[in-house]
């Protein structure tokens, strides 16, 4: 909503109810969330160790202000011409790690509408996902640009391929 002000855990029987919902409140945006094993709107009445997700969304999340140790055009979440050309390295990075070393196809890469870009893996293999196995394709992708503490660019002998 309005100043960032999220609705969480809603849930609706009917089309028509969603449809009223979203009239009544005009929401900015719309993120869709996990798949439960029971109703979201019933997460508070449920012991917090059974309200379980069955299925998640696979997202990474890149943001151009992660770049600012290495970009000399622009800081923050100001984006120009040339910052997209990092954009562009991430997306063929990832894409390709994606693909060829996790054999997920269902990509869809998107604009965040502010700073960076967004790849939403739709792979079923992807979306039923343990907590485990989602940190440990993430961990498999990342590449730390500068942005931490030290400033500096931290990489493994022998490279990974992707990072060659």
């Amino acid at each position: 909503m309005k100043n960032d002000v999220y609705c969480r855990y809603l849930c609706f029987k009917k089309p028509e109810d969603f449809h009223k919902a979203l009239k009544d409140k005009v929401p900015h945006k719309i993120d869709i969330g996990a798949v439960y094993n029971m109703a979201p709107s019933k997460h508070n009445s449920a012991d917090a160790k059974a309200f379980i997700p069955l299925e998640k969304e696979m997202v990474f999340d890149i943001d151009m202000s992660d770049y600012d140790d290495v970009r000399s055009c622009c800081t923050g979440a100001t984006i120009c011409k040339l910052c997209w050309k990092y954009m562009v390295v991430a997306v063929k990075i990832i894409n390709r790690v994606l693909i060829e070393d996790f054999d997920l196809k269902t990509l869809l890469w998107v604009f965040s509408g502010r700073r960076g870009i967004h790849c939403w893996v739709s792979d079923d293999q992807a979306r039923n996902m343990t907590n485990e196995m989602r940190s440990a394709v993430t961990e498999y992708v990342y590449l730390n640009v500068g942005s931490d503490m030290t400033g500096k660019l931290r990489l493994t002998n022998p490279l990974h391929p992707s990072h060659r």
